[in-house]
């Protein structure tokens, strides 16, 4: 039976598996067998003749050059013959489950001379670089012609010039390639390598030049009516458990709520607009978020969902609006402080449909409710990008902060003390001077619609940094043998992580002065994630908020002084990062005021759930139609 280029081990575990019957004569192995998966035996003429085999030969090429003519990859005048093993990846091995994807953009990736590759695979890649050019131009003619764009002849000329570069690079490659093979080495292709990048920088440039700007189609999900269909078929998404609009529990607990955040937030315009409707006003935060889809690459998600959940689980609470490659958005990226203009068209329309649910609302059977919007959470990019901040965490020593004056020069930002010269500068100006389309947004124009996220500002922030010198400081003094150097592990780890060290730390014979310091801020910091994620997720109590209150400034002094410890040591552990000073706004947030009685738990703005709904989900069932939506 002829291989036709499998490998011959797999080719022989086949055929034992569907063909051989151990039991049976040779010459009843070699009769066709109709229960065994259909195989037959039949000679490499009968293969040719009678079952019109094109697995070899010129009917092979004849035929994939036909598919390759029909999707537009060649001209009519190219010859496929030159090179036709490089359009596909022809390899033997096809459950090869090493085989990593080398996605690269544009030219990056194609082979130095002196490189690690083979001549063969250095040649293949060069080719199959031409050939994925010639997609790419077709996809921009056809968009030109779909959007009918008529004043792009000039740059529609130079790229088919650089087009017919492009194939003329791959012919001279191909019959290089052919004509003295034994001969050859990667040096010999030097000019011709030259050559294949100045060719693709230039096709890449007239590309580009050739693609139409103006505007592209987003697709979103109307809040207005997202929020409708919600209240009408699972009313207790928004109404925190509650399937009846008119319920007395539902308005005693919106009242109660604003009642509660009219101590925190008493300049917010929700109690002018809807002074005598609070009852059916159900408070909701924006989530802006860059996460990474399944290939790794850049994503940013906008959701939206009420503070007042019907449960942990993100699709109870996390609706979604819209979402956006990164490479659709980052070349327009002009710095925070200017903006980007696609994540601002974005963002207008965001705020269009943020106060149409705010001041039109929807129909529950008699009722009419409103969304109303306290902040936007998410990491501090996302935030500093969308709401145009001039002061934020890359700006350090610069004003650094979105919500006061601190620096690193003469305001410092690690000042944790009670009399620190930041704290009189909270509020004094607005953290941008280009407007975003979000300030538009009834609340949103303001400092404190930027929410602070214990998530990003602990677990991935401040903390992690923590943790992380402090394994280092160990080393350091050889607590810990030698180990590998790559531990992969997420945010929420970082617990874990804390936990670990505590309980390592806890044996006195290891401690000296910094080690006992941060075993002082490791319990501090535990204990304060213990209390905002198993209390009320939502509001302090004042002996609640007092307690939490203390864990921080414990925190706070004793972190520092490991950062001294160390500096003074010449010890560059325990970074005084602006994700520090941030948690000294969280600390000053749950400061005990007189005649409040509730104060805004942390953890109400915290993101771990919304990130969820950005990442992966993995399960242990086939996902088959009945479970979609709920996996998604």
């Amino acid at each position: 039976m002829y291989t036709g280029g499998l490998p011959k081990q797999k080719l022989v575990r086949e055929f034992v598996e569907k063909c051989y019957i151990q039991s049976a004569s040779a010459a009843e192995n070699k009769d066709w067998k109709k229960s065994v998966a259909g195989y037959e035996w039949l000679t490499e003429q009968e293969m040719r003749e009678e079952k019109k085999w094109p697995e070899q030969g010129s009917e092979k090429l004849r035929e994939l050059e036909e598919v390759m003519e029909s999707s537009g990859f060649f001209r009519e005048n190219f010859d496929i013959h030159t090179g036709i093993g490089d359009a596909v990846d022809l390899s033997d091995h096809e459950d090869d489950d090493n085989k990593k994807s080398t996605a690269k953009g544009r030219d990056k990736g194609l082979p130095d001379i002196d490189g690690p590759d083979t001549l063969k695979e250095f040649l293949n890649k060069y080719k199959k670089s031409l050939l994925n050019r010639r997609s790419a131009f077709k996809e921009v003619v056809e968009r030109l012609k779909t959007e009918g764009a008529t004043d792009h002849t000039e740059d529609h000329k130079e790229a088919e010039e650089a087009m017919k570069w492009v194939n003329d690079l791959y012919k001279q490659i191909c019959n290089k390639e052919l004509d003295d093979a034994s001969s050859q080495t990667k040096e010999s292709y030097a000019g011709l390598a030259k050559q294949v990048r100045d060719a693709l920088v230039r096709f890449n440039n007239c590309l580009s030049a050739l693609k139409p700007p103006g505007a592209a189609s987003q697709y979103i999900i109307p809040i207005r009516d997202l929020a409708a269909e919600i209240l009408k078929k699972f009313p207790q998404k928004l109404l925190f458990g509650n399937c009846e609009g008119d319920s007395p529990q539902v308005g005693d607990t919106l009242k109660q709520f604003w009642r509660s955040f009219r101590a925190i937030r008493p300049g917010h315009p929700v109690f002018q607009d809807h002074a005598d409707e609070l009852h059916r006003v159900i408070p909701c935060r924006l989530h802006m978020d860059e996460g990474t889809s399944h290939r790794k690459h850049a994503v940013m998600q906008v959701s939206w969902g009420p503070i007042l959940k019907d449960g942990a689980v993100s699709v109870n609470h996390c609706f979604y609006f819209t979402s956006i490659l990164g490479d659709s958005y980052k070349e327009d990226h002009c710095g925070y402080a200017a903006g980007n203009s696609i994540l601002d068209a974005i963002s207008r329309h965001l705020a269009i449909h943020c106060k149409q649910a705010y001041y039109t609302g929807m129909e529950l059977g008699s009722e009419r409710f409103y969304l109303a919007w306290i902040g936007l959470e998410g990491d501090l990019p996302a935030q500093a990008r969308v709401l145009h901040l001039v002061r934020h965490f890359t700006c350090a020593p610069n004003k650094c902060c979105p919500w006061c004056l601190a620096d690193d020069r003469d305001t410092p930002y690690a000042d944790f003390r009670p009399t620190a010269r930041w704290k009189r500068t909270v509020g004094v100006q607005q953290p941008w001077t280009t407007p975003s389309p979000l300030l538009s947004i009834p609340g949103a124009d303001t400092a404190e619609f930027a929410l602070t996220d214990i998530f990003h500002l602990c677990h991935l922030g401040i903390v992690r940094t923590g943790v992380t010198s402090l394994i280092c400081y160990l080393c350091y003094k050889g607590f810990f043998d030698q180990g590998g150097l790559n531990v992969p592990a997420k945010g929420s780890d970082c617990t874990l992580v804390v936990k670990f060290l505590l309980d390592y730390l806890g044996q006195p014979w290891l401690l000296d002065d910094v080690a006992a310091s941060a075993f002082q801020w490791l319990a501090a910091i535990d204990d304060f994630l213990h209390l905002c994620y198993t209390t009320d997720r939502i509001f302090f109590t004042p002996e609640q908020s007092h307690t939490a209150h203390g864990h921080l400034c414990t925190f706070a002094e004793k972190y520092h002084d490991c950062a001294s410890k160390c500096f003074a040591r010449n010890l560059l552990f325990f970074n005084l990062t602006p994700k520090y000073h941030y948690m000294l706004h969280v600390r000053d947030s749950l400061e005990l005021r007189p005649k409040q009685k509730l104060y805004m738990n942390p953890a109400a703005t915290s993101t771990q759930m919304d990130e969820d709904y950005v990442g992966l989900r993995f399960q242990g069932f086939a996902t088959g139609a009945i479970h979609a939506g709920e996996l998604t």
